[in-house]
């Protein structure tokens, strides 16, 4: 038999190669071969298990399937050759297949339609704050016409009144951003804990979340204010 490296964690076996390994009080046990580094065949929601390989067929029961490595480029070729092969080995079963990344993708089926649900409502959400931001923006960039052709006349350049009209969005963006963290990280941490194996949360996400909410909050405000900063300052002083 083959072990990998968790099976000889969990019965405390060093120098494993040659020794003999038995799971059923009526069994001399089989000889360990080899030893393979742990890898995934489960979701990555649980830890690494126990795993022994043979093709004892007393002890496993008969051929149910097998995992082969083909090469991509001659697919269709090494189907046939499989479904020939099978035909020998097991020929009252069925043949049938699957890819291997296919048979991962259900795995994660359930997460990958909650992403994008998330995603999706995330966007919606997002479109609607932006809407709000360009009505909002352009009812304060009409109240302020006079305002601004003053700041011209006596000097403000087209920055400064950018700056001025942008800046309370920003502040605002920024507080609303500070309040949604700790919420945020909370749900975040919540849903990596169904997984053994998850990354972190790094802190420059956060700071590039911060630079993405500020750049889209600027950009749904920043029609009204560059128009705002480009007018006549003789038509913003004649505005009623």
């Amino acid at each position: 038999m083959i072990v990998n490296e968790a099976l000889l964690r969990d019965i405390q076996m060093t120098d494993p190669i040659g020794k003999r390994l038995t799971w059923t009080n009526d069994s001399l046990g089989y000889e360990i071969i080899g030893v393979v580094e742990d890898y995934y065949f489960l979701s990555l929601e649980e830890e690494v298990q126990p795993m022994l390989l043979t093709i004892n067929q007393a002890e496993t029961g008969p051929l149910s399937y097998a995992l082969v490595k083909v090469d991509g480029q001659h697919i269709p070729e090494a189907i046939a050759d499989l479904k020939s092969v099978w035909r020998t080995l097991a020929p009252d079963k069925p043949f049938d297949y699957s890819f291997l990344e296919e048979d991962i993708a259900v795995q994660y089926e359930s997460y990958q339609r909650w992403m994008r649900m998330m995603l999706l409502s995330a966007g919606i959400a997002i479109l609607i704050a932006c809407l709000g931001l360009f009505g909002l923006a352009g009812i304060t960039t009409l109240n302020k016409t006079k305002e601004i052709g003053i700041r011209k006349i006596f000097g403000a350049n087209a920055a400064v009144i950018f700056i001025m009209l942008n800046k309370r969005y920003l502040i605002l963006a920024s507080i609303a951003y500070l309040l949604a963290i700790p919420f945020s990280i909370y749900v975040i941490q919540k849903w990596l804990s169904n997984f053994h194996y998850a990354i972190d949360i790094n802190w420059w996400w956060l700071v590039a979340i911060l630079i993405l909410l500020n750049l889209i909050a600027t950009i749904a405000v920043g029609y009204h204010s560059i128009n705002a900063a480009r007018m006549n300052p003789v038509k913003s002083l004649k505005y009623e």
